[in-house]
């Protein structure tokens, strides 16, 4: 997994997957997630759009249809 530390972001669109965010401010940024390991610590996470894709676009889709979601939000792969 590799680090960002200490990073000031805004309005860019980020792939979280194997990134552990440490000390890090987002801000109105999208942020893709497609079912690897993530972690924020300590960070400032403000107004932002998360968008899943791969594996957890179809995680999301079967809890949907389990009633646990309303509506999953996915983007090409």
């Amino acid at each position: 997994m590799r680090d960002q530390r200490d990073k000031a972001l805004e309005g860019v669109t980020l792939d979280i997957d194997d990134t552990r965010f440490i000390r890090c401010k987002l801000y109105s940024c999208t942020l893709r997630y497609s079912g690897g390991e993530c972690e924020f610590l300590a960070c400032d996470i403000t107004n932002n759009q998360i968008v899943v894709a791969g594996a957890a676009q179809r995680t999301m889709k079967v809890l949907e249809s389990l009633g646990f979601f309303n509506k999953v939000s996915a983007c090409a792969a």
